[in-house]
């Protein structure tokens, strides 16, 4: 592989040892992280965010736990409990993933399937001769969605497409019935939809085999 850098990442380390969690009677994890519930909290009027919690060390799940954290200390009503968080390499292309992937569902007891349509057939993508790539849908037998794995241009921007179908419990046929603007990459959601329905319009249907 022809290359101009090489990017080696080795992961981080929480950096919780100096925060004077013994005052407070907290303990940290064996990674060095906080384990939080709904509301946040690890005493009554302390709340902790961002990465020194458990879960992805991602700056979009810091902010939203920092908005919630805010409202529950300020004595209002609200939770942190979402059922999928974005995430997105910001390479060229762009790849970016929700949810579960079909190993990760199929480890939670799930019989899921997945759905994939190549950004090689996507006008939008191949008018900006960017067409390597593909959105993939993950889905249960019954076309609840539970995942998305995207690569492609701009794929970044509508990941959080498929975030908000997991969250509300959104199904293939949901997805397909859903009008997208001519011509765009998020297309490929409503094609990859069709192809998880049997029902694809810009690719070769899989025929099955013959016994």
């Amino acid at each position: 592989i022809a290359a101009d850098v090489v990017v080696v990442c080795v992961g981080r380390r929480a950096n919780t040892e100096d925060l004077g969690l013994e005052v407070l009677g907290v303990k940290t994890n064996k990674q060095g992280l906080l384990d939080v519930g709904a509301d946040l909290k690890i005493t009554p009027n302390v709340a902790a965010i961002g990465d020194i919690t458990t879960g992805p060390a991602l700056a979009h799940k810091a902010s939203t736990q920092g908005h919630i954290a805010a409202e529950i200390l300020s004595g209002h009503s609200a939770s942190y409990a979402p059922m999928a968080i974005p995430a997105v390499i910001f390479s060229d292309p762009e790849i970016a993933m929700t949810g579960l992937t079909a190993e990760q569902a199929t480890e939670q007891g799930l019989r899921v399937s997945t759905a994939m349509f190549p950004m090689a057939a996507s006008g939008r993508a191949r008018t900006m001769n960017e067409s390597a790539g593909l959105s993939q849908l993950v889905h249960t037998d019954s076309g609840v969605i539970v995942g998305a794995q995207l690569v492609g241009p701009h794929v970044s921007e509508f990941i959080a497409e498929i975030t908000l179908a997991i969250e509300m419990g959104a199904t293939l046929e949901d997805l397909a019935a859903t009008i997208h603007p001519h011509p765009t990459v998020s297309e490929t959601l409503v094609e990859s939809a069709l192809v998880g329905l049997g029902k694809p319009i810009h690719v070769v249907a899989k025929r099955p085999r013959a016994k």
